[in-house]
């Protein structure tokens, strides 16, 4: 037979639609009054009219977005089969009035179950089209980019200075000591060392964090040297570019018997009490017998003209920077320059 709900074909043993949960009705003895009830279409239940009214695609669809109504309509459909049995059994026994009356409160809760079963659609019904209710939002998103700028690191020239005579005259051989200036951002100083010999000359580069070096030996004859500073940034080495190239020759010129002149560093004398001995050149410079040339007291003024490294000491030839006397050699330990 064919559902009178949703047009399926269905067994004619099933009580049930198995699609959509119909209710069939099938043919019992009844009374003519009960008969004419059924059959009018004033007395049918709501939504046996409605289901009349409502096409087959339609329910099919219907039932295909609700989750929960296949349910209800199976339970309700249970309620209405227990219903029909209990009436079907009334109706076998004798009839009399309260049977009629039974049969009349059972039809009545027939009506009000099918009432709450529509109740029940029309609310799942708004639920679902709430439900399905799609909101689709966009979203922008604006990159940002940002540009650093970056300012390229780069390192100073250091100011290299002359070379200082600090042989040891009675020794063999010479020793000359350079300094450079300090650079900001400096990790360590490089520096190119090209020494003469009487066959030619030798040059090798050498790598220090201090910002001086000395050359000696008894077989060399000059020296040259140049200096650049050098950072480390991560993975890379920045250098700075080369200074100057500073030479000297070994054993020329009035280096060897009063060191080297220096251009009028000022300062005071501190001999943390107590005087000190300013020597004389013979001694501080070329090797002679211990002699002083001035005792220089604490606090006084001097000016240093030239300096000398021997006995493991450096030396500075220094004037009274007031009025001009001669104190002699003094000591750089005892000097405090300004």
């Amino acid at each position: 037979m064919i559902c009178p709900n949703c047009g399926v074909e269905v067994k004619e043993s099933e009580q049930i639609c198995p699609l959509c949960g119909f209710a069939f009705e099938h043919s019992v003895e009844v009374s003519s009054v009960e008969q004419e009830t059924t059959n009018s279409p004033s007395s049918m239940p709501k939504s046996v009219q409605s289901a009349e009214m409502v096409k087959p695609n339609a329910v099919v669809q219907t039932v295909q977005k609700r989750s929960k109504l296949p349910i209800v309509i199976v339970c309700l459909g249970v309620i209405v089969v227990v219903l029909a049995v209990l009436t079907v059994f009334l109706l076998l026994q004798p009839s009399d009035s309260d049977n009629e009356e039974t049969i009349a409160e059972i039809t009545t809760i027939m009506a009000t179950e099918t009432t709450q079963l529509e109740t029940t659609t029309d609310t799942e019904e708004s639920t679902i089209e709430e439900t399905t209710t799609t909101t689709i939002t966009t979203t922008t998103t604006i990159e940002t980019t940002t540009v650093a700028t970056t300012t390229e690191f780069t390192l100073a020239v250091p100011t290299i200075g002359d070379f200082i005579d600090q042989t040891n005259y009675q020794y063999d051989g010479y020793t000359y000591y350079i300094e450079w200036g300090t650079v900001d951002g400096a990790d360590v100083y490089e520096y190119y060392e090209e020494l003469t010999y009487g066959y030619g000359t030798e040059g090798d580069y050498y790598t220090t964090s201090a910002t001086s070096c000395k050359v000696s030996g008894s077989d060399i004859s000059g020296a040259s040297i140049k200096v650049r500073a050098v950072a480390y940034r991560g993975d890379t080495t920045v250098y700075s570019d080369w200074s100057a190239t500073k030479s000297v020759t070994f054993g020329s010129g009035s280096s060897s018997s009063s060191g080297s002149s220096v251009s009028g560093m000022t300062g005071q004398v501190n001999t943390y009490g107590g005087s000190v001995d300013g020597l004389t050149t013979s001694y501080v410079c070329n090797g002679g017998s211990y002699a002083v040339e001035h005792h220089v007291q604490n606090t006084w003024h001097i000016t240093a003209k030239n300096v000398c490294y021997s006995y493991g000491i450096t030396w500075y030839e220094c004037w009274d920077t007031d009025d001009g006397d001669y104190y002699g050699w003094i000591d750089s330990i005892y000097i405090d320059f300004y």
